[in-house]
Parts: C-alpha cells; sequence; structure tokens
C-alpha cells in the first residue's frame, strides 16, 4: 500500500467486524475487514487497488468502536448530488458514485487530500490531466476480470508500465464505447470522459 495512503486506513482494520442490515438488524460477525469484504462481488477490482476494499449495502461496526460505518446506500443519490455537486448532476446516475465516493472519504474519512480525492472522483469517468492515482485507480475500474470479458492483455500492461497501461485502458474504453453505437461514440460519452478521452488520445 502506498505510503500515502497508509494513514487513512482504519487501524481497527484488523478486528472483528459486525455487520447490520439498513434497519440497524445485527446479520453476523466477520473476523476482520478482508474477510468482510469477500462478500462483494467488486472485491477483485478493489484487490488490483491493493485492497483498499469499501464495504456496500449495510452497515459495519467494529467491536471496539460504538460507531456504525454507513454506506451511500443509506441516502438517496440524487439528493446528494443535488445538494454536493449542482455542476455534476447531469452525469449519468451510474456515475453518481464516483462523486458521492469523495464526499463520503472527505465526510465520514475525514480526508482531503486531493491526490486521493481526485482519483476516486474521477475513476469511472476518467478526467483530462490525471496524475498517477488517478490512472491506476481508474484502469482497475476498467480491468475488474468479473466485467465479463478478458482483460488480462490490460492487466500485464498496467503491471508492466502504468503510463502506457492506462492508455491501452483507455483505448480500450473507447472502443466498447463506438461499440455501443455504430457512427458517434460521443453520444455515450460524459463531459469528463470526453475530455479525457480528447486529453490523451
Amino acid at each position: 500500500i502506498p505510503q500515502k495512503v497508509n494513514p487513512y486506513i482504519n487501524p481497527f482494520y484488523s478486528e472483528p467486524l459486525e455487520q447490520y442490515d439498513l434497519f440497524g438488524n445485527y446479520i453476523q460477525t466477520f473476523i476482520n475487514r478482508y474477510e468482510a469484504a469477500k462478500i462483494y462481488p467488486n472485491l477483485s477490482v478493489e484487490r488490483k487497488g491493493k485492497n483498499i476494499t469499501t464495504l456496500y449495502g449495510y452497515q459495519w461496526k467494529y467491536q471496539s468502536s460504538n460507531i456504525k460505518i454507513k454506506d451511500i446506500s443509506n441516502e438517496k443519490s440524487y439528493n446528494l448530488m443535488d445538494k454536493y455537486y449542482k455542476n455534476d448532476i447531469d452525469m449519468p446516475d451510474f456515475s453518481y458514485h464516483q462523486f458521492l465516493g469523495e464526499l463520503i472519504l472527505m465526510r465520514d474519512f475525514g480526508i482531503f487530500d486531493k491526490e486521493i480525492l481526485d482519483a476516486v472522483k474521477y475513476h469511472c469517468s476518467g478526467n483530462r490531466e490525471m496524475d498517477t492515482y488517478q490512472k491506476i485507480v481508474y484502469a482497475c475500474d476498467k480491468i475488474d476480470p468479473r466485467r465479463g470479458y478478458d482483460s488480462k492483455f490490460m492487466i500485464d500492461a498496467m503491471l508492466d508500465d502504468y503510463e502506457k497501461g492506462f492508455i491501452l485502458v483507455l483505448n480500450e474504453n473507447l472502443k466498447f464505447l463506438k461499440s455501443k453505437v455504430k457512427e458517434d461514440s460521443s453520444t455515450l460519452m460524459n463531459k469528463y470522459t470526453k475530455e479525457c478521452v480528447e486529453y490523451y488520445l
């Protein structure tokens, strides 16, 4: 795990973690956060990101703490976007989680490091002038083996040279967008993805 990220990792990471539903009803206890994360289908993405996992869809509590960790799914994404990200509410709703992920980091975890925040904020769409963190997290999101296509060649490219690997991943994503529309892939591009493609390709 990069040294820059270490200070923000919950010190209770290795402690037993209790799982609750969204109404606060106890479900079960996991021996640590890593074991709890195994129940999520997107863990393969997070493993590429050095096991920095986020737990979705439930409430969680470390046994030594009285505070429950609430997931963004407890709140209405559109309302939060309207309140905190009015300029981006025109983005497709499947991308809302990248903005609200930034909100969670600031609001719930007190993380204000711009490099980390931007890596989360644009991991789905990409952006122009991306730094190292942004490129790696963006690529990890796209090369998830569980997305239903063979991403091994992209994973290998990222492991060999993340700069070249990022360009390869971006190109492959553009091919995917073009496959969805015969003539103009821009109809499927949001404003940030368009800026990313125009800047790097």
